[in-house]
């Protein structure tokens, strides 16, 4: 009879262990890698973090129970973080080479590849591109779109922040970019938006939230991530780009 009384004790610790690294693992920190991309997530003047994305980590925290932590870092670094297991999460436009890297789990917004000119090249559709040339960033995934418009050339710049200084100098006709790109490009430079037409909207992509494979492989967390739908990110590309036309 002692040894029955010792053996359900016995049983009740380890259950009640097995439930505490249960709900230790439900309630775990997650990190997430986020590329510097203005407005997204930045730090003030009183070195605050600010941006569209710190309400959607706290839709992500209300509706999952986890604990999200951050880095701002590079595109690139924040990529590989993601694909070598440095990171659970990590936040980028969707496209079928970084689908392999990591493991796409949850849509945060709609991005959209748009054509921005300025108001004297009287660019308001894209049949006016014709005879025109637009500039776009070398190995862009909006690559394979660009070349289906009815533009005369295009001009591959390194990258999209270096795409202005061509359309102001009137090098190029036009520039092909992401809305939030073209957010970032005029605030840097501090242009008014009153010297653009109101940009064409073309392209759709999907901003992601992308797994490391380890995370997907191993963490409990998984079913939470992927159960997230019509996750919002207000006041972020389209919707701060067209904000400055009505």
């Amino acid at each position: 009879m002692k040894h029955l009384y010792f053996f359900i004790i016995a049983l009740v610790l380890v259950f009640t262990a097995l439930c505490t690294t249960v709900r230790a693992n439900d309630t775990k920190e997650i990190m997430i890698v986020v590329p510097y991309i203005k407005n997204l997530l930045e730090k003030n003047s009183n070195s605050k973090w600010q941006g569209a994305l710190l309400g959607t980590f706290k839709e992500i925290e209300q509706k999952t129970g986890l604990k999200i932590k951050f880095k701002v870092l590079p595109f690139a670094r924040a990529v590989a973080m993601t694909e070598n297991d440095e990171a659970d999460l990590g936040i980028f436009i969707e496209s079928p080479i970084r689908s392999k890297l990591a493991v796409p789990l949850a849509e945060i917004s709609k991005v959209y590849f748009v054509v921005a000119s300025l108001k004297k090249t009287d660019i308001s559709s894209i049949n006016d591109l014709k005879g025109k040339v637009v500039a776009t960033a070398s190995q862009s995934i909006g690559d394979t779109f660009i070349d289906k418009l009815p533009h005369r050339k295009t001009l591959h710049f390194n990258s999209h922040g270096d795409l202005i200084k061509p359309l102001l100098s009137g090098k190029v006709d036009a520039i092909f970019t992401p809305d939030f790109r073209l957010v970032e490009m005029m605030e840097k430079e501090n242009l008014s938006y009153d010297i653009l037409s109101k940009p064409i909207k073309l392209s759709e992509r999907r901003l992601m939230l992308y797994g490391s494979h380890k995370f997907v492989e191993n963490s409990p967390n998984v079913s939470k991530i992927k159960a997230l739908h019509k996750l919002y990110l207000r006041g972020f590309g389209s919707d701060h780009l067209y904000a400055q036309y009505k």
